[in-house]
């Protein structure tokens, strides 16, 4: 998670929040209205202004200290638990299915607004997880809404294989700079990955099983290999909605 605000230590935090409160009842003790005119109090503007001063320091600090360790513990908790339901997964698909070179990733949805006339709103896939050997050029990938097997699962809602045999045509979809980045993997199953196990309502991500083995191999095209990884996809699309 990017911190947009340094962290400040607990000691600290409770040092900033007395200043603040000392100053917001200080204020309100000591402020006048217009029509005061007791030379020791505060004018009014100025006392708002350290009013409206004392709240925002006060939000920072609360953001800080709270917001932002809430929101990367939770990110934290997510992504163990993304990586051990991924790890999961391979394992059993080994030890029931095909016994060989796997990974796999979870890729989720975002929205981009393309300017144009009219704009339009496209559907991009991002990794949000991985398990397993993927280098750095392959995680900066996106894949928009049809490209690809994910992109294509997404798409056509519904379980996607590329078997690098057959010219059917997901490989085209790709950049020629994605064609060269995949181009060691051999065999894909893509199944999407719904709002609390809902398959009624739209797909938010991808779940992907990849190698560098020829499908025969794998049997990723297979019925079993389609129910193991939508199982696990409810269980992602759980964590990650």
């Amino acid at each position: 998670m990017k911190r947009w605000i340094p962290y400040i230590p607990p000691i600290w935090a409770v040092f900033f929040d007395g200043v603040i409160t000392a100053i917001a009842v200080g204020v309100s003790l000591y402020v006048r209205s217009p029509s005061q005119t007791i030379h020791r109090q505060i004018p009014l503007p100025i006392g708002v202004a350290l009013l409206v001063v004392a709240f925002s320091v006060s939000s920072l600090v609360s953001y800080a200290t709270q917001y932002q360790e809430t929101v990367r513990v939770r990110e934290e908790t997510r992504r163990t638990i993304l990586d051990m339901a991924l790890e999961q997964l391979l394992s059993k698909y080994r030890d029931e299915i095909a016994d060989c070179k796997l990974r796999a990733n979870v890729m989720v949805v975002e929205k981009r607004w393309n300017l144009g006339l009219p704009p339009t709103r496209n559907r991009y896939l991002t990794f949000e997880e991985t398990y397993g050997t993927y280098n750095e050029a392959e995680l900066e990938q996106e894949y928009v809404l049809g490209t690809g097997c994910a992109g294509t699962a997404l798409k056509n809602d519904n379980p996607t294989y590329y078997d690098s045999q057959e010219k059917d045509g997901l490989s085209k979809s790709l950049s020629h700079t994605q064609q060269e980045i995949t181009s060691h993997v051999n065999s894909i199953l893509s199944v999407p990955i719904y709002p609390d196990s809902d398959p009624s309502r739209r797909p938010i991500g991808v779940l992907s099983i990849d190698s560098p083995e020829n499908i025969s191999e794998t049997k990723l095209d297979e019925e079993p290999a389609r129910r193991l990884t939508m199982k696990y996809a409810g269980a992602v699309g759980d964590v990650v909605s």
